[in-house]
């Protein structure tokens, strides 16, 4: 979700958030990925098992759409292709979203 927005701030356009922008979710930083799996590297018990790796944050959707500046100053050195027009007609085709 955060690399969408992104990537449509980034395009010149808007995020789009769905509904009243109040869903919820738990949002991992990059950071904390790399940690953890440089902590599962040294776990004797971690091979063969499937880690979780959350934050134990709640952030709602239409927060993190206000909040980008990290995520999009981390953005503007990529490359951006951004689909996500093609992405809302797909789900549009399928009846996911109004």
């Amino acid at each position: 979700m955060a690399a969408i927005f992104a990537a449509r701030v980034l395009s010149g356009r808007r995020p789009l958030v769905f509904e009243n922008g109040g869903q919820a979710r738990d949002l991992v930083h990059v950071s904390d990925v790399v940690r953890a799996t440089l902590a599962a590297m040294d776990a004797p018990a971690a091979p063969g098992h499937a880690i979780n790796v959350a934050a134990g944050r709640r952030i709602q959707i239409l927060d993190l759409a206000d909040g980008l500046p990290e995520l999009a100053e981390w953005v503007a050195g990529q490359t951006v292709t951004e689909r996500g027009d093609e992405a809302v007609a797909e789900m549009r085709a399928r009846n996911l979203v109004g």
